[in-house]
């Protein structure tokens, strides 16, 4: 298959560069969670694999942040702040627990093809109610949610 030889790098540096977030409907989230199986998260896991990507659960990767951000003493930024008050609030903890990034090639961001792809491949997924929603992000600054102001002072 063509995606297998798809990387992250291929990109120059200067293009827009993408992401895609699956929000997963709660029975599959909660099948990750206990790290169980069935025939359509092994389907949805195919279907990554087939473009050499990965699902990174959102919440894992916020305390993950917190938690390196602590080891480097970083955590007197708004980024940090903000992240740290969501995984300790228990609504926003189940609401990034059923979202997923998804890495391609263990790169967080990609070229609009391998995008434009993987989407495609997953919509039949979306269309089952295996995921809930497919959220397309880009790396333009200007277009993505900066911290709330009260975490900026």
């Amino acid at each position: 298959m063509s995606d297998q030889k798809e990387t992250a790098d291929s990109q120059t540096s200067d293009e827009l560069k993408f992401q895609l977030r699956l929000t997963l409907s709660d029975h599959y989230s909660g099948l990750i969670q206990r790290q169980q199986e069935d025939g359509e998260l092994t389907r949805l896991k195919n279907t990554l694999s087939n473009h050499r990507a990965e699902m990174v659960c959102q919440y894992d990767a916020f305390s993950d942040y917190c938690a390196e951000s602590e080891v480097r003493g970083e955590i007197n930024t708004a980024l940090y702040r903000w992240t740290k008050d969501t995984i300790n609030d228990q609504s926003k903890k189940a609401k990034y627990l059923k979202i997923f990034t998804i890495y391609v090639g263990g790169e967080s961001v990609y070229g609009s093809e391998i995008a434009d792809r993987l989407e495609r491949d997953l919509q039949p997924l979306a269309s089952r109610r295996i995921i809930e929603t497919i959220s397309r992000y880009d790396n333009d600054p200007t277009s993505n949610p900066q911290p709330p102001k009260k975490y900026l002072s």
